[in-house]
């Protein structure tokens, strides 16, 4: 029997709204929740960020390590491998951007990850919203064209 397909990243997107809001913040250490291959906290570690990733995906993982300080090759909701990885860590920033949604307890996963963000640091969200303006003409002119990219 053939091993089942691995899944590969196909983009390189830059959430811009997160990289302007911590290009004015206090610089630090940032656990990035579902890197990716890296490519955002790459652009965080240009700004003077020292960036830890955790990403599930093995074939992500391994570009990933060329562009971040650390990357962790976990499925951030395992929390007993998760808890040892981090065993008395804590960072500046938290970063979840377009992770949560694709998650099946989003608030108990920012609960557990909690314990590792510094009492005075940042916590940083991003989510999809389909109901965006230019969706919506979109929606009202009857197309939903799906994107290789993006919410749609």
């Amino acid at each position: 029997m053939p091993a089942p397909p691995t899944y590969q990243y196909q983009f390189e997107d830059i959430n811009l709204a997160i990289l302007e809001i911590m290009r004015t913040g206090r610089r630090g250490t940032v656990l990035d929740l579902g890197c990716g291959r890296g490519r955002m906290g790459a652009e965080l570690e240009k700004l003077g960020y020292r960036v830890t990733g955790i990403e599930s995906s093995p074939e992500a993982c391994t570009t990933a390590r060329q562009r971040l300080t650390e990357v962790l090759e976990l499925d951030l909701t395992r929390v007993n491998a998760v808890q040892e990885e981090l065993a008395g860590r804590q960072f500046d920033w938290l970063v979840a951007a377009d992770v949560l949604e694709h998650l099946v307890d989003p608030m108990g996963t920012l609960r557990f990850y909690r314990e590792y963000l510094h009492p005075d640091g940042r916590l940083v969200v991003s989510l999809p919203n389909v109901a965006v303006w230019d969706n919506r003409f979109r929606l009202l002119a009857g197309r939903f064209t799906y994107t290789d990219s993006g919410v749609m």
